[in-house]
């Protein structure tokens, strides 16, 4: 039986105009990689923190088994977004983008955090 790994990336700055500028690169990304039309919806508006002006967007979970055609485009699209948000300058603390890409929800019921800056 193959499991359900459900894997999720939280993106946050405190630069709206950047974020969404990132959000939308993202999106380009999902798309490029997962063939249902659906990707884009796998990224959710950016929303705002309660305090401090932070911003915030999340990739949710495609919600596939392991090893399925959909799961394994998720896990590259994915792998792709990781790779474009390591590679952006956050030299510049009023600009930088921070995130971390966890998984979650196996039979095991582990946590895990595989990727941030």
């Amino acid at each position: 039986m193959k499991n359900i790994v459900h894997h999720a990336i939280i993106v946050t700055s405190r630069n709206l105009i950047r974020l969404n500028s990132i959000r939308e690169k993202c999106v380009d990304l999902m798309n490029s990689k997962i063939s249902s039309k659906q990707a884009a919806s796998m990224i959710s508006a950016t929303l705002p923190s309660i305090s401090n002006q932070f911003q915030s967007f999340i990739i949710i979970p495609d919600g596939s088994k392991e090893n399925y055609d959909i799961s394994d485009e998720a896990d590259n699209a994915r792998s792709n977004v990781v790779e474009f948000l390591n590679g952006l300058d956050n030299s510049d603390s009023d600009t930088a983008i921070r995130f971390v890409e966890v998984s979650y929800g196996t039979d095991t019921n582990h946590a895990n955090v595989l990727n941030h800056n």
